[in-house]
């Protein structure tokens, strides 16, 4: 799983945070974790916390390279679902995917806030809000989750984040995927 480190590489500086709450997978209007999705027993799970910056990472160990390709390809499709909604409700980016290494992957999707749906999609060189990684490396499947703009009391949330939110969204997501190993 992640380091402080890994987030550090990227820019930004976060501390562990303890959690008993399952992180939910943010699938559109239906609430799941992964323990919804796989049969392997609950995950692992990370909190981080750095003003508005927050991270979550779960991870999952399959029976096998079959049912960590099933879960991985099965809550992708879950996200994938979300890329699509009305104008003005938040909507997931593209699906960005690259294979680290055999059977380890990395696919991540940007968090568009409604503001910026006018159209039912992701605008063209969206600027994300937060994002959501699903990644396997051999029996383990993982996801990760951060979000630039978490809400503070009475403070609104941001409509988009710093100029390289993206940037570290990929990154953390191969630092991510790697570490599963």
């Amino acid at each position: 799983m992640l380091t402080t480190t890994d987030f550090r590489e990227v820019g930004l500086t976060v501390t562990p945070q303890r959690s008993d709450v399952r992180l939910e997978l943010v699938v559109c209007h239906e609430k799941q974790t992964l323990d919804d999705v796989a049969s392997s027993g609950p995950p692992l799970q990370r909190l981080w916390e750095a003003g508005s910056v927050v991270a979550t990472e779960q991870a999952i160990a399959s029976r096998d390279a079959a049912e960590a390709t099933h879960v991985a390809r099965r809550v992708l499709r879950k996200l994938e679902a979300c890329q699509e909604a009305v104008a003005g409700h938040w909507v997931y980016g593209p699906t960005h995917t690259e294979r680290l290494g055999p059977a380890t992957t990395a696919s991540w999707l940007g968090t568009v806030d409604g503001e910026l749906n006018t159209t039912g999609r992701a605008p063209r060189g969206e600027k994300i809000s937060g994002g959501i990684a699903v990644l396997r490396h051999g029996l383990h499947v993982a996801v990760l989750y951060i979000s630039w703009c978490a809400s503070a009391g009475d403070t609104a949330a941001c409509v988009i984040a710093g100029g390289n939110a993206y940037e570290q969204l990929a990154a953390l997501s191969h630092a991510a995927a790697l570490r599963l190993g």
